[in-house]
C-alpha cells in the first residue's frame, strides 16, 4: 500500500522534479500554488513509478490530485488499492476537463463532479498577452503606453537574492495603499511574502518595474510544462498603467521555450478581479472539478441461493438476536479482522441487523445470512465487500462454532463464489490471517488458489 510522506519545504526539490513539466493547465499543480495556498490542508505525498501522488486531508477527508509523471494509470491504481484498503470513498480535486474525460472513461461514467466558477482558471494566448495587437486590446496598450510617457526612464528588472529587501519595502507601501477586507486577502499578501522567499530556493522567478529608483510594481510566477503562471501582480496606486506593463513586460521577459500559455489563476469571486481579468480576454475558463467516484456495488436485490445443506439469503428481522450473538461473541469473531467495539462499546440487539441493512442500501456492502436449509436456522454469515475498481470484490465469512468443520463452511463458499462471478460477472478474492490455518484450509478447498501475501494476511483467488 503506498506510504504518504507529510508535506513540507524541505520536499520542494523533489515536488517540482515533477511539477515543472506537468501540462494539466491548472495552477494547482505548481510549487506556488502547493507551498502556500494548499499547506494548511495536511499535505502530503508519495511517489510510485517516478509518479508524484498528492494528497491533502486525512482519513474520511482525504482527496487527491491527479498523479503527476510516467506512469497516471499505474498511480491511479495504487490510489484505488489505498482507498480500497481502508474503506473511504475515492476523491479527486483539481480535475480539469481533459482529466475529467480520463477518469469519466476510467469508471465508466460512475462519478460525480462538480466546480465553482469562483475558482476556475484563467487562461490566455501567450502571443496575444506578448503583443496585446489588435483592436480588443487597445484599452490595455493605452494604459502602457501612458505610463512609459509619464515613466520614461521606467526599468523592467528580474528579482535577485541583492533585491529581496526593496521588495519587501514595496509590499509595506502596497499594504498601507490597500487595506485588506477580508480573509482571503489578507492571506494572499501573507503568501506574497512567502513566494518571495521561495524564488531562493525554487523555479519559482519575479520580475519588478523600477521609476527612479522606487519600485513600482511586482510579479512573481513559475514556468510548469507549456504555461507560465502568474502567481502575484502587486502595484502602487500612483503609477497608472503599472499593471498591464507589469504584465506584459513579465510575459515578454520569460514566456519562453516552449511556452504557449498564460494562467493567471482564479477571481476568488471578486469582481473587480473579475471584470479585470476577462478584459484581457482569455481564450478559456479552466475549470477545477472536485471528483467523487461512486461504489462500484451494483445496485442488486438480495438473492436466494441453495445447495444440497444449506441455502443463502437476506438477514431477516427474524435473525436480530442471532446476528447480535454472531456479531459479539469472541469466538465468533477471533479471525473477523474487524473489532465493532470502535464504532459501538454497547450495542442495541438490533443494533448489528440496522447497520448491514444501511450498508446494502449506501452500496457498502452486502451481508447475507447461510442457513441450514431444511430448518432454515441461521448458521453463519457470507459477505461481498471491497467492491474494487479492478471489478473485484472481497469475500468474507464466519459461521457459529457449532457449526464448523462441517462442511458447511466450503458449501457456503461455493455457492456465494459462484454467484459473484456467474451472476455478478465479479472477480472474487479472498484473505485470511497467516494464523488462522482452518480458514487457508476451507479456503483452498472451495476452489482458490493462493496468490499473493502481505505481513499480516494470505490472498486468493478464484480459479
Amino acid at each position: 500500500m503506498l506510504k504518504f510522506k507529510k508535506l513540507t519545504e524541505k520536499d520542494i526539490k523533489t515536488i517540482q522534479k515533477y511539477t515543472r513539466d506537468c501540462n494539466y493547465h491548472l495552477c494547482d499543480y505548481s510549487v506556488g500554488v502547493i507551498f502556500t495556498w494548499y499547506l494548511p490542508y495536511t499535505p502530503a505525498y508519495a511517489v510510485f513509478d517516478d509518479t508524484l501522488i498528492l494528497k491533502y486531508g486525512e482519513k474520511e477527508s482525504e482527496r487527491f490530485m491527479l498523479p503527476i509523471g510516467k506512469n497516471v494509470s499505474g498511480a491511479i491504481t495504487e490510489i484505488e488499492k489505498y482507498i480500497t484498503e481502508k474503506e473511504e470513498v475515492l476523491k479527486f480535486i483539481c480535475v480539469g476537463e481533459e482529466s475529467l474525460n480520463f477518469l469519466n472513461a476510467r469508471y465508466n461514467g460512475k462519478l460525480t463532479s462538480s466546480f465553482n466558477r469562483n475558482y476556475s482558471d484563467y487562461i490566455y494566448d501567450v502571443e496575444e498577452m506578448r503583443t496585446f495587437s489588435g483592436k480588443k486590446f487597445s484599452g490595455q496598450r493605452n494604459h502602457i503606453n501612458s505610463f512609459k510617457k509619464n515613466y520614461p526612464n521606467y526599468k523592467y528588472k528580474k528579482i535577485t537574492a541583492k533585491d529581496i529587501g526593496k521588495i519587501k519595502d514595496f509590499l509595506k507601501k502596497y499594504d498601507e495603499q490597500y487595506p485588506k477586507k477580508n480573509k482571503i486577502e489578507k492571506k494572499e499578501l501573507e503568501f506574497t511574502y512567502k513566494l518571495l522567499e521561495l524564488t531562493k530556493k525554487s523555479d519559482l522567478f519575479g520580475g519588478y518595474i523600477e521609476v527612479d529608483g522606487e519600485v513600482a510594481s511586482i510579479s512573481i510566477g513559475e514556468r510548469r510544462g507549456e504555461m507560465l503562471i502568474i502567481h502575484v501582480e502587486k502595484a502602487l496606486l500612483k503609477y497608472r498603467g503599472a499593471y498591464p506593463l507589469t504584465y506584459n513586460e513579465f510575459v515578454k521577459n520569460n514566456a519562453e521555450n516552449g511556452i504557449t500559455l498564460i494562467n493567471r489563476q482564479d477571481d476568488s469571486g471578486d469582481l473587480g478581479l473579475r471584470t479585470s481579468k476577462t478584459q484581457y480576454k482569455p481564450i478559456k475558463l479552466e475549470n477545477k472539478n472536485y471528483v467523487i467516484v461512486n461504489s462500484f456495488m451494483p445496485k442488486i436485490k438480495k438473492p436466494t441461493l441453495k445447495g444440497e445443506r444449506v441455502m443463502i439469503d437476506g438477514i431477516k428481522k427474524s435473525d436480530t438476536e442471532s446476528y447480535y450473538k454472531l456479531n459479539t461473541l469472541k469466538e465468533n469473531n477471533k479471525w473477523w479482522g474487524y473489532d465493532y467495539k470502535k464504532d459501538n462499546k454497547t450495542p442495541t440487539v438490533d443494533y448489528f441487523y440496522k447497520v448491514q441493512l444501511k450498508d446494502f442500501k449506501d452500496l457498502k456492502n452486502l451481508c447475507l445470512a447461510i442457513r441450514d436449509k431444511k430448518s432454515k436456522i441461521m448458521m453463519g454469515e457470507v459477505v461481498l465487500y471491497h467492491f474494487g475498481f479492478d471489478n473485484s470484490v472481497e469475500i468474507g465469512i464466519r459461521l457459529f462454532k457449532k457449526y464448523q468443520n462441517k462442511g458447511f463452511g466450503v458449501e457456503s463458499l461455493k455457492l456465494i463464489t459462484n454467484y459473484a462471478k456467474e451472476v455478478l460477472g465479479l472477480n472474487p478474492i479472498m484473505k485470511c490471517y497467516k494464523q488462522n490455518e482452518k480458514s487457508k484450509k476451507m479456503i483452498l478447498n472451495s476452489g482458490y488458489e493462493f496468490c499473493e501475501e502481505t505481513q499480516k494476511y494470505f490472498y486468493f483467488k478464484k480459479i
